[in-house]
């Protein structure tokens, strides 16, 4: 569920656009009706299905749903085109059928000019919102290798992309790796090994895989030299995600993120008034708190909560007990209704975070648990949640043996995950909220 980079396979928006185009035009044809009454009957059918077939065909010819990939300027001209040759092939098509008598001209413009009205608003409201949705591109990206400037030269050469940065680190610098990704943004590793120096590279491996870093081995050329085989920098993945999503499963996801989270805003609106109230009321300070959490790949992000404790009361490292004296009166009933997470909301529109996932934890915890569960790295292979499998099963996080069962369910999601689990842990969420309301969560 590497959610999440999505392949190649045909777009879900692509055939949706196009579909919302088509039938648009349908219902315009009847909204607009463009042929006289007295042969509306027969006409109307025969210039529809052939209208229909025209700007079916114009439309993929012009790739008019291709928003992914083209600009504004390019899609509004491309959609002008569309238009303008559907219009002409109407006109063309009465005059060689010697049908122009009965085409009401007025109303063949209100007709192509209504169309192009919903077909601009479509394409640009989808491409805004794809924009908002579609997974980032990794930007950031470490070369291991031993091997000379020149050669490190020619690898970068075939692993970067546009707008990615390849920086450079030795193998006998592994552990400096963590410090680097993190002020680097680091989000994958390259590992290159000469083939004379191969028995390094099980080594190495075992050192980086416990990282949650995308994990790539750059096959050296020399291997292949001389068995006639193009294998030239051929690349490996060497810890795939559990679960891969195709465009349409991350479209899916991502959408659920942001609609399902626009919702929530939405009917909790009287608390995003309320609470803020409450805390300058009872306590102040602040309203909101910020804390680094690690996110996917292990990248750290600001989390945004409405803050319980009191101020200056060191709440970044120390974990929250029950009955905890630094939690505030207000922001005892703000954690035990969970309510104190619903600023998360903000992280989930931002990207760093999904409505369902598997909790993120703060660095010393996961500094922690990386070291005494096996796998533990793995939960940050695909973006944290609001909320999760673990979190509606287990209450609590205060031992390595409940970090264990909590990351039994994180595994669990990410290798069973589907739109329908996701579903089901955004509804059963309220009532573990509530079977666990006296547990620290």
């Amino acid at each position: 569920m590497e959610y999440f980079q999505s392949t190649k396979s045909l777009s879900f928006h692509t055939i949706a656009i196009n579909i919302l185009l088509i039938a648009f035009m349908i219902l315009n044809h009847y909204l607009n009706p463009y042929i006289h009454n007295q042969v509306y009957l027969f006409f109307n059918g025969f210039y529809l299905l052939l209208a229909i077939l025209i700007y079916t065909y114009i439309i993929l010819i012009f790739r008019v749903s291709s928003i992914s990939g083209l600009s504004y300027l390019s899609l509004l001209i491309r959609s002008i085109c569309s238009i303008f040759i559907v219009a002409v092939s109407i006109i063309c098509l009465a005059f060689v059928t010697s049908t122009s008598e009965i085409i009401q001209a007025e109303k063949l413009v209100s007709f192509l000019f209504v169309q192009f009205a919903f077909q601009i608003p479509l394409i640009v409201s989808s491409k805004i919102f794809f924009e908002l949705i579609k997974p980032k591109d990794i930007k950031n990206v470490m070369l291991v290798s031993d091997v000379n400037e020149l050669q490190k030269n020619e690898i970068k050469k075939t692993i970067i992309s546009d707008d990615q940065i390849v920086h450079s680190l030795t193998t006998n610098k592994i552990d400096r790796l963590v410090d680097l990704a993190i002020e680097k943004k680091i989000e994958a590793v390259y590992v290159y090994i000469n083939s004379r120096d191969l028995q390094k590279l099980e080594n190495l491996i075992e050192k980086l895989s416990v990282f949650a870093f995308e994990l790539y081995w750059i096959l050296p050329t020399s291997l292949f030299a001389n068995n006639g085989l193009n294998l030239k920098n051929q690349i490996i993945r060497l810890n795939p995600s559990p679960v891969i999503l195709d465009s349409n499963q991350y479209i899916l996801k991502r959408s659920l993120d942001v609609f399902g989270t626009l919702l929530i805003i939405m009917f909790a609106l009287p608390i995003f008034i309320i609470v803020p109230l409450l805390i300058k009321i009872f306590d102040k300070g602040p309203i909101f708190y910020a804390q680094n959490r690690n996110g996917l790949h292990g990248k750290p992000f600001k989390i945004l909560k409405f803050r319980t404790l009191k101020t200056n009361s060191g709440q970044s490292n120390k974990p929250v007990l029950i009955n905890d004296p630094r939690v505030t009166l207000i922001g005892n009933i703000l954690r035990k209704t969970a309510i104190d997470e619903l600023p998360q909301l903000f992280n989930v529109l931002k990207g760093e975070m999904s409505l369902v996932g598997p909790r993120p934890h703060i660095p010393y915890e996961t500094d922690l648990y990386s070291k005494e569960i096996f796998r533990y790295l793995v939960r940050h292979q695909v973006k944290p949640g609001l909320t999760g499998l673990a979190q509606i099963n287990i209450a609590g996080k205060t031992n390595v043996e409940l970090m264990r069962a909590k990351l039994d369910n994180d595994l669990k999601y990410i290798y069973e995950w589907s739109i329908y689990l996701d579903l089901r842990i955004l509804a059963s969420t309220p009532f573990s909220l509530w079977r666990h309301r006296k547990i620290n969560l």
